[in-house]
């Protein structure tokens, strides 16, 4: 929350949630201890970003002005210097991500960038932010943030009698197709290529098998393949 709300926000926010969570005690019932939330996934520490970096992109965004950085991404040995038109803030799991088009770029193209790969960052106070054509609700049913090709491929993947149950109770989306076998069932539905779809099969490859396309069913078996490997 700190790092998608304005500072000036920051204390009011705190303050009528402690009131909140102050008066949920003193009901009774005991109700504050008999809810919660847990992770499905296994979960990562928050990475730590520096106070004055999204201090100056929340300004950056109120403002609407461009901002001058410095970017380390995963792939970069060193970080780059870019000249950023921030449009939004993102909270993905623990990460926090600021949507932006580069100064020279040709299209309405946006990135995300990870706050905390920011090793700095600069506002440009008499730079307005070009946000022409730019929602952010569009934007992320794009599924920009899912890190994927923008086509989605038809997948069709074989499941075990406990995927089948899985996804019959709570499916991958409304547009899947769930038929069921004597071994387990069918899955057909349109999805992007994308880490995160890699990451879930990857994760459940005892319990499902590609089956198309066929070039994806390739790359999953070779990622498969070498990992297999280092366990020889």
């Amino acid at each position: 929350l700190k790092n998608l709300v304005p500072s000036s926000m920051i204390d009011i926010l705190s303050g009528r949630i402690n009131k909140a969570r102050k008066h949920l005690k003193e009901q009774p019932g005991d109700w504050h201890n008999k809810v919660g939330i847990s992770e499905e996934t296994l979960g990562y520490v928050s990475p730590k970003i520096k106070d004055e970096i999204i201090e100056s992109i929340k300004q950056a965004l109120i403002n609407d002005q461009q901002i001058q950085v410095k970017y380390h991404s995963l792939q970069e040995s060193r970080a780059k210097d870019l000249r950023l038109h921030p449009l939004a803030l993102v909270l993905r799991g623990v990460r926090t991500y600021l949507i932006a088009r580069t100064h020279d770029a040709e299209d309405d193209t946006v990135m995300p960038y990870a706050v905390h790969r920011f090793k700095s960052v600069k506002v440009l106070e008499h730079k307005k932010t070009r946000r022409k054509r730019f929602n952010l609700k569009t934007c992320l049913d794009s599924d920009l943030m899912q890190f994927g090709v923008a086509e989605p491929i038809k997948l069709r993947l074989k499941l075990d009698t406990v995927m089948y149950k899985i996804l019959k109770e709570t499916p991958l989306s409304n547009q899947q197709q769930l038929e069921k076998t004597e071994t387990g069932g069918l899955l057909t539905l349109p999805m992007r290529d994308s880490w995160s779809l890699k990451w879930w099969i990857l994760s459940k490859s005892e319990h499902v098998e590609v089956l198309e396309p066929a070039a994806y069913r390739e790359k999953i078996g070779a990622l498969l393949k070498a990992a297999a490997k280092k366990y020889k």
